[in-house]
């Protein structure tokens, strides 16, 4: 159990790290009478209020790991916190982020990464090893929340580290959110060097080209993002990517209606199946809908089903599967598509290997030749 001190103020959290029992979000009232700003209150199941990159975490996710997102260094990424204060969403005066966070001990000094804002003395970033090469916050009133959002570029890589948030109103009630292993910076030779074949921020061209992977991910049905570097793999290249890859994954189809059961199964090697196998399920829009951790069998298999009926998954477009096993992220894509057009009826396409083509090119050709031999016999008067 690795315990994490906050020394915010006069205020000392204490996050107990222990699994799934993780405490990702505490906070302390200064004045009895009046409440923190919150991730929590007036949030619902289908709330956001937490993005790093492209993907989006509801409160309830933030108690369990959550898959890294990798950038490159000199590319933006885009992290977002919104939050709810009892007195106003204008009440919340003072926000901070702290990445690079290895340690077990993060304190408000000179010697951690942070970028604070505040609400009379602007944005200020504290980079003592040069990590952030720019950095800006934006607030966005929006209704009864208050977003901010962070527009960070890295100058140098990290391993995996935690996020972490720290908020205060007006009257110094303080709140702490804890985002575990949500980021790293890497460039693309780094990846490849460790084998690593799916980042959340390296765009999918670059991703392709770093791995020599040639994959083609577009589909069919229109949506608001799309992955160009999953790989969807057919039944007869399954045992070829389980020999290629360290991980993989794959469903039975890649086409559902919302009445169907989706039948994911997935291949760990068994010489790096010491760590369970963490599975993210994103829809169309980018926004986090399933999180299972999984633990594979004895030869590296493991299995689950999702049932399209879920309401999380009501909405029609591409659903990108992500996979991650082990402190160096190591991690693979694919992606399946749900549609509610009566029209389009998912069905199994046929798949030929080079055996069965070869079968079916002989076929065709003796078929050819006894047309040919028929016709012969006939004699035109």
């Amino acid at each position: 159990m690795k315990p994490i001190v906050l020394l915010l103020s006069a205020t000392v959290i204490v996050f107990l790290i222990a699994g799934m029992t993780d405490i990702a979000y505490a906070s302390v009232n200064a004045n009895g009478a009046r409440t923190s700003p919150s991730i929590v209150t007036t949030f619902g199941d289908a709330d956001y209020p937490v993005s790093i990159g492209d993907t989006s975490f509801t409160a309830k996710q933030l108690n369990s790991p959550v898959l890294t997102t990798t950038v490159i260094p000199g590319e933006p990424v885009m992290i977002k916190l919104l939050l709810y204060e009892d007195e106003g969403p204008q009440n919340v005066r003072h926000v901070e982020m702290y990445v690079n966070i290895h340690g077990t001990r993060t304190m408000n000094d000179s010697t951690e990464t942070s970028i604070i804002w505040d609400s009379n003395k602007g944005t200020h970033i504290i980079n003592p090893n040069g990590i952030i090469s720019d950095g800006t916050v934006e607030q966005t009133i929006q209704a009864n929340k208050v977003l901010f959002t962070f527009n960070v570029t890295f100058a140098k890589e990290f391993d995996a580290s935690d996020v972490v948030f720290s908020a205060w109103d007006s009257h110094r009630n303080n709140m702490v959110v804890l985002v575990q292993d949500a980021l790293e910076v890497s460039t693309a030779e780094s990846i490849k060097e460790r084998g690593e074949y799916s980042t959340s921020s390296i765009s999918d061209s670059q991703l392709s080209s770093s791995i020599g992977i040639d994959v083609d991910g577009t589909s069919s049905t229109k949506s608001e993002t799309t992955c160009t570097a999953c790989v969807q793999i057919h039944s007869y290249e399954i045992d070829l990517y389980k020999e290629m890859f360290p991980l993989t994954v794959w469903t039975d189809l890649q086409l559902y209606d919302h009445h169907s059961t989706i039948k994911i199964n997935g291949y760990l090697k068994p010489q790096n199946t010491i760590a369970p196998v963490l599975i993210v399920v994103t829809n169309p829009i980018g926004n986090v809908v399933t999180i299972q951790q999984l633990s594979s069998d004895v030869d590296g298999n493991f299995s689950f089903e999702l049932n399209t009926e879920s309401p999380l998954l009501k909405q029609d477009g591409d659903y990108i599967l992500k996979v991650q096993s082990g402190t160096e992220t190591r991690q693979f894509k694919t992606m399946f598509t749900l549609t509610s057009d009566p029209l389009i009826q998912p069905h199994i396409v046929p798949e030929f290997g080079s055996v069965t083509l070869l079968i079916l090119i002989g076929s065709i050709m003796s078929i050819l030749v006894i047309s040919k031999s028929f016709s012969n016999r006939f004699v035109k008067f």
